[in-house]
């Protein structure tokens, strides 16, 4: 096989660097320089991380030491910052709010019966109304067979206000129901159903009128396959706006209180493999007008219009583009990192402190998106994450490890890694970034 001219460069850039390696690539001979990666980052930035363990808690640490600030119980964040959580007791729960920055108890009460905010064994969040004034729990699910030998699942609700004045509003439907959202009225709960049966049956999205007390239908746009991966829901108004990500990803806008849904198809070339259908994140304009869908993993990104939900633009994120070294570029082509695949959360992108830049979590590394031109490059090629945070003054951004659970401070001008708050815990997510 004869060489191509591909190869052949490459094999000269290689034999120039191989030769060249004392003065091409810096090395420090000094052992008392630490490496960045051991290095304490210089800023006063509090991190609150989302942390498991035998629960899950919101943990507000300094990023230069990982010191422990304050601890606070997980639960729903609502629009002011305030932390709606649950604390269930033998036959009672006591419903608390909290002041996210401070870690203080800004309400409490306490109501009969044990609730939770989601199902034991889930993962974090709770369905609320998009301007946090209603948030829904859950009591009891089960199943049984009644005196004819049919099995029955039932499960509980309540729909309690976050002011912590009224009375619990209690529901127990049949059948297995987990709450979505609710509107804004506080009158229309919208709850995933699994029906249960022999034969495996998709989940749908159904409508619970909370004044006539019956299910009541969703108009508009037929809505894509219920069970497909979702991202975080984007809650403005009296509507949500989310990614339904199967076969063939959808944007899919519920406006709560009309109930009506609004569905659009992504362009056909932006079906992922895999795990890649799990790297969707969307963000919505400072305005709201607009939202940004990337996926860096499969490399795109959508500008849509909100209330329309036309793709106003589209544009592809290529390798090619970034900003690599020859002599970078080579290397990375001869020592390719094998990452695994995984999902993104919450914050698998995030804009600059302006809006004029979207930084993403891609397959390996992190791309910076200008918003004008929806230009990219990779700030980062290596390296997989799951979770972004941008400090307040846009200079320093923080990356969750997914292999190893650190986080990584990255300068946002040039990618360079100044340095990694030491490990005290295994967050999952980094909720927000705060000055010191």
């Amino acid at each position: 096989m004869r060489p191509t001219a591909r190869s052949l460069a490459l094999a000269v850039v290689f034999a120039t660097v191989w030769s060249c390696a004392p003065t091409a690539l810096h090395r420090s001979d000094d052992v008392s320089s630490p490496p960045r990666s051991s290095v304490r980052p210089d800023t006063t930035d509090v991190l609150t991380l989302r942390e498991g363990g035998s629960g899950f808690y919101l943990v507000a640490r300094a990023a230069a030491t990982g010191q422990e600030l304050r601890k606070m119980a997980d639960g729903v964040i609502v629009p002011d910052g305030t932390i709606f959580s649950v604390e269930p007791a033998p036959f009672t729960t006591t419903m608390r709010a909290t002041n996210r920055r401070s870690g203080a108890t800004v309400g409490s009460r306490t109501i009969a019966g044990e609730w939770a905010l989601r199902p034991a064994g889930y993962g974090p969040g709770g369905a609320a109304s998009p301007n946090g004034v209603f948030v829904v729990l859950i009591g009891s699910s089960y199943a049984y067979t009644d005196a004819s030998g049919v099995w029955t699942a039932k499960t509980s609700l309540a729909v309690v206000d976050t002011a912590l004045k009224a009375d619990p509003r209690t529901i127990e439907l049949e059948g297995r129901y987990m709450p979505q959202s609710i509107s804004n009225d506080g009158r229309s709960l919208y709850l995933l159903e699994s029906p249960v049966s022999p034969a495996p049956v998709p989940a749908r999205l159904r409508i619970f009128d909370l004044s006539t007390r019956t299910f009541a239908d969703l108009g508009g746009d037929p809505l894509p396959d219920a069970s497909a991966f979702r991202t975080a829901t984007n809650a403005f108004g009296d509507s949500t706006l989310e990614v339904w990500a199967g076969r063939q990803p959808m944007l899919v806008r519920i406006d709560l209180g009309a109930r009506v849904a609004h569905v659009t198809p992504l362009p056909a070339d932006q079906r992922g493999d895999g795990e890649q259908m799990l790297m969707w994140s969307a963000l919505l304009s400072g305005d709201r007008r607009t939202a940004y869908l990337v996926n860096a993993a499969i490399g795109v990104i959508d500008e849509v219009d909100t209330t329309s939900l036309a793709v106003l633009r589209t544009a592809r994120l290529n390798p090619s583009t970034s900003e690599l070294s020859p002599v970078q570029a080579v290397l990375d082509a001869l020592h390719p990192v094998a990452l695994a695949k995984r999902g993104v959360g919450a914050h698998g992108a995030v804009f600059s402190p302006e809006g004029a830049s979207i930084y993403a979590i891609g397959e390996s590394g992190i791309w910076v998106i200008e918003t004008r031109s929806l230009k990219g490059r990779q700030l980062t090629k290596d390296g997989a994450y799951v979770s972004l945070g941008m400090s307040p003054d846009g200079v320093r951004l923080y990356a969750l490890g997914f292999d190893d659970g650190l986080v990584r401070v990255i300068a946002t001008r040039d990618g360079l890694l100044l340095g990694m708050m030491p490990k005290i815990a295994w967050p999952s997510e980094i909720v927000s970034v705060d000055a010191g």
